[in-house]
């Protein structure tokens, strides 16, 4: 068979598939594509989608401020390939199906896809988070400091720079309110544990979490999660519930709520030093936290810091596993969380262009 012929059947192929779903079934199809080429992924909309006449998908990212529009683009061309098996073509045709957003046309197997990127349904927190991150990149910047783009690498901290020498230094930053990290796991239940997900973006911060959960013996946790399986059970009978991974549809997990499962499991204690692991696992000497100042993991500038472990020694710090969206369909989630209203105020504070400067000038000195 010559490659044209090869190519002809694929599309051929490629738009039946597409015509055989449904418009919710196509947005589901691409989400989980964008999600597995490292878009953050909260949830999908779509009319009339992957038909010849168009229609569209409106695509919410938790970290669209974190993407540039060839980046969207290339999200936008992939994930139709991925999920349709057919060569694509794609262009910005602007702000077709929204007032805010472009569109992004994707043509596949003979059929329309036209993608609308928006941001997440955390988009009131994170998004302030992200703002602020951005404000003391410029901060930085302005003093003289070289900051590094590590674009959407959730295996990072959110601000690297580079000293006189070339070492890097990792800051992570973090807006009033914001997690302490939320990877996504899975629940075996032959075994009765947490498991990381082979395609993880952070498969290391992922199973320090597992570990700290598997290791509990809550209860209580074991309680949520026989649960959900119990109550997916009932539903779905042909198709027994094994492991607890993506396949909870939206629809599914309203009927299960009926049941009377909640939403969110028991906290889970952690140490405070597990935190701090998590984050030098993302290569983070400090961490700026909104409205309270910049701390230190590991002092590499020798800035004399307040350390973040003496600051909130104090401090509860716990996981909480919940079921949340991403990509479609409901997932399960652990939020390291700890009440950082109480901490008490660092000695430096990024958000001071005095102290920004203080900062680059010590990265000038290394």
């Amino acid at each position: 068979m010559s490659e044209l012929l090869k190519e002809y059947v694929k599309i051929i192929l490629a738009e039946k598939v597409s015509e055989s779903l449904s418009s919710n079934q196509v947005g589901q199809a691409i989400g989980n594509e964008i999600t597995a080429l490292g878009g953050d992924v909260s949830h999908v909309t779509c009319k009339g989608a992957g038909s010849k006449e168009g229609g569209h998908c409106r695509i919410f990212l938790n970290d669209l401020k974190e993407k540039s529009p060839a980046d969207l683009m290339r999200l936008a061309k992939q994930s139709v390939e991925k999920a349709f098996g057919s060569r694509a073509t794609v262009k910005n045709i602007g702000p077709v199906h929204s007032g805010r957003f472009d569109t992004y046309e994707v043509k596949s197997g003979g059929n329309v896809y036209n993608i609308v990127f928006s941001g997440g349904l955390t988009t009131g927190q994170r998004g302030g988070g992200y703002e602020y991150e951005g404000d003391v990149k410029r901060l930085l910047s302005s003093a003289g400091a070289k900051v590094e783009d590590v674009g959407a690498d959730t295996t990072l901290s959110d601000v690297f720079l580079k000293t006189s020498s070339g070492k890097d230094v990792g800051i992570e930053v973090k807006g009033a309110g914001a997690k302490f990290g939320q990877p996504t796991l899975q629940y075996s239940y032959s075994s009765a544990e947490f498991m990381a997900p082979a395609a993880s973006r952070s498969s290391q911060n992922a199973l320090l979490v597992v570990d700290i959960l598997n290791a509990s013996q809550d209860v209580d946790l074991k309680k949520w999660m026989n649960s959900i399986k119990k109550s997916w059970d009932k539903l779905h009978p042909e198709d027994k519930m094994k492991v607890l991974g993506t396949q909870i549809q939206p629809k599914d997990w309203e009927s299960m709520m009926r049941s009377g499962i909640g939403q969110s499991g028991p906290n889970i204690s952690m140490d405070l030093d597990q935190i701090v692991t998590y984050y030098k696992k993302k290569k983070a000497h400090y961490i700026q936290i909104q409205g309270k100042g910049l701390y230190a993991f590991n002092d590499i500038l020798k800035l004399g810091v307040t350390t973040f472990v003496d600051a909130a020694a104090s401090l509860d710090a716990f996981i909480k596993p919940e079921i949340l969206k991403s990509g479609g369909n409901k997932v399960l989630r652990a939020s390291i969380s700890l009440n950082y209203r109480t901490l008490a105020g660092s000695n430096m504070d990024l958000a001071n262009p005095e102290d920004a400067q203080k900062f680059a000038s010590a990265l000038k000195k290394r």
